[in-house]
């Protein structure tokens, strides 16, 4: 279980990335959702204890990784927004050289744990070849790899699916959801699919603070029967904004769709849709906004 109480944040130029932080975290995959900017990558680099917040706690199954972050270093996997490799060693290797950093001293456990690993991520049969050759998404596995090394407790991914083609995108959070059974998994990232289908509990973050958590089943039952979709000709769309509370827009086949937020149809040819998780995040960030 992680915990994590009244946690604040202002850098040295004045920016307030973490405004009273409140979460509880229990094992399985947690979804932390928001735009860029939104200071996801502050909080997780506050709880992966590689800098220390002006204010607040945190708790993981009940120690204070405040004032003792090598609790948390000895029990944390962590693979940042930005991970990098010696690209002339073989994945192996490299594997190897990391159990070692981790504390995995004997040989025949660390050699057992790496092929274990590589195995797990589907990266076996490439285990001889240059890290520095793989394709982006191959990185990314393999970066779940060396955070998985000596069976953390909690496990830490920031942004990991930006920028890996749909192929790669699905494996890698098949991954995370396999290895999210017996252990605290983080997932931070601006894209709402990754989080969608995965996740058992979802925060939405902006501006330095949690706007919205829960279960993403309850959050979406919040504005069930109250959204809407037509599709307009684009010179249409001011004239809808102006009148209604627009969620969203996106062009499908060529064709301008809107999704509205509205008690009852708004006007004729306007069809009620089961809302995802998207409208969800639109309508909390955009409340934000109203607010601010």
């Amino acid at each position: 279980m992680l915990s994590v109480t009244s946690l604040r944040k202002t850098y040295p130029n004045g920016t307030k990335a973490l405004k009273g932080i409140d979460l509880e975290i229990d094992r399985g995959l947690f979804g932390l959702l928001g735009p860029n900017g939104a200071g996801k990558t502050t909080l997780m680099r506050t709880i992966a204890a590689l800098q220390r917040p002006d204010e607040g706690r945190i708790l993981l199954d009940g120690v204070d990784i405040v004032k003792f972050p090598q609790v948390v270093r000895e029990r944390l996997g962590y693979l940042p927004q930005e991970f990098g490799v010696y690209p002339r060693i073989s994945a192996f290797d490299l594997l190897s050289h990391l159990a070692i950093l981790k504390g995995l001293i004997t040989k025949k456990t660390r050699i057992e744990q790496v092929n274990a690993l590589l195995q797990q991520t589907n990266l076996y049969a490439v285990r001889n070849k240059a890290v520095g050759t793989f394709s982006g998404g191959m990185r990314q596995r393999f970066g779940i790899a060396q955070a998985l090394l000596a069976d953390p407790q909690l496990l830490i991914v920031d942004e990991p699916t930006a920028g890996l083609d749909p192929e790669e995108r699905y494996r890698f959070l098949n991954l995370l959801s396999d290895v999210s059974r017996d252990r605290v998994v983080i997932l931070s990232t601006h894209i709402v699919e990754d989080i969608r289908d995965l996740c058992e509990q979802v925060a939405i973050m902006g501006d330095g603070e949690i706007l919205e958590q829960g279960q993403p089943d309850k959050l979406l039952a919040n504005i069930r029967d109250r959204v809407w979709l037509k599709t307009l000709p684009t010179n249409a769309l001011v004239e809808c904004k102006e009148k209604y509370l627009v969620l969203s827009t996106r062009f499908r086949s060529g064709h301008l769709q809107v999704h509205v937020l509205h008690d009852g149809q708004p006007e004729p040819g306007f069809k009620l849709i089961e809302p995802g998780l998207e409208d969800v995040y639109f309508r909390v960030l955009q409340r934000n906004q109203e607010a601010n």
